[in-house]
């Protein structure tokens, strides 16, 4: 939220979300018939008063389901694209083997924000705007490709992570854990049972 928006609203806004998040959850329980965990959701941009998430996201991406939120926080059997996906393979710096993923780990990535601002656009178009954008680029720079094995138009099924990521790549920051500091899952230097 901006500065100087009233704090009720942007309350108002994280009970929706929070909401958000836990009608996902429980129809994901529903459907596993167990436990799925903690899920998250948010939302950058300009609100007006009393939206409420599903407003805020049919006005932002209107003519299509931009957006795979909320995210589950870890991934299980029918879901792999949960927040740790999310974060350490879409935006990075995920590796596969010696190579850096992500749209922050990747140098195709991280070295041309204007390649990533025009993902944001083709979104929209669908998937077969982003395969031809793909295929341009291939032509011009070897080796580009979207980040996270994410399929060539970037969409699972009918959804897509790409705006979602593309959101975000300026605005979280991924916080690692201070190396002077015992691990949670360590007690006196030895594996504690998780």
């Amino acid at each position: 939220m901006k500065a100087h928006a009233p704090f009720h609203r942007s309350y108002e806004l994280a009970e929706n979300l929070c909401n958000s998040a836990k009608r996902a959850r429980e129809k994901t329980n529903g459907q596993r018939g167990m436990e799925s965990g903690c899920w998250l959701d948010w939302h950058v941009g300009s609100t007006r008063p009393s939206d409420t998430v599903e407003e805020l996201r049919g006005r932002e991406y209107r003519g299509g389901d931009f957006t795979m939120r909320p995210y589950p926080l870890n991934g299980f059997d029918d879901r792999k694209y949960s927040w740790n996906w999310f974060d350490t393979e879409l935006l990075g710096p995920g590796r596969t083997g010696t190579v850096a993923q992500g749209f922050r780990g990747a140098q195709r990535w991280k070295a041309s924000r204007s390649r990533v601002k025009r993902l944001d656009t083709l979104v929209h178009e669908g998937a077969d705007s982003i395969k031809r954008q793909i295929a341009a680029w291939n032509a011009i720079e070897r080796g580009v490709q979207l980040p996270a094995g994410l399929p060539d138009g970037g969409f699972i099924g009918t959804q897509t992570p790409l705006r979602d990521a593309i959101e975000l790549v300026d605005l979280h920051v991924r916080l690692e854990p201070d190396p002077r500091m015992p691990s949670p899952h360590t007690a006196g230097g030895e594996e504690k049972p998780r």
